[in-house]
């Protein structure tokens, strides 16, 4: 019997929405700021958000990165619940929650729509955008 992959080997697989490391870091310090100021966030946001906090999960960044620990702390377990209800996202199997409507996971394993894929190469910006990207444009 062979033993599942770890989280690091996982995280190797290339599963993901392509993100520009920079982009990613910036929209997670954008949303950390509106999760203290305890803001309303859009369908759109909670995506993004649950999107960062999967890969910030998958590839141990709190780890090693005190934004990305304050992130998945003010995330987890405040934020999640208001996430997964605006998102309708129901458990599954593994204790992670699903919303069918956004194809999303809430945790659980790697899925390419669940999480980002950080790259050091411009990522297109139409897979990340956000609805805050579009209003300041």
């Amino acid at each position: 019997m062979t033993r599942p992959p770890s989280k690091t080997a996982n995280a190797r697989t290339g599963i993901g929405i392509p993100i520009e490391r920079s982009r990613m870091r910036a929209m997670a310090e954008r949303y950390l700021e509106r999760m203290l100021r305890d803001d309303a966030f859009a369908d759109d946001d909670y995506v993004a958000m649950v999107r960062l906090w999967n890969t910030i999960d998958l590839y141990a960044l709190a780890d090693a990165d005190e934004l990305y620990r304050r992130y998945a702390d003010a995330f987890f377990p405040g934020t999640v619940e208001r996430a997964s209800n605006a998102l309708d996202a129901l458990p599954t199997k593994g204790m992670a929650l699903y919303s069918s409507a956004h194809d999303l996971y809430i945790g659980g394993k790697p899925h390419a729509n669940s999480q980002y894929l950080p790259t050091d190469a411009p990522a297109s910006t139409s897979a990340t955008e956000t609805r805050d990207d579009a209003k300041r444009r």
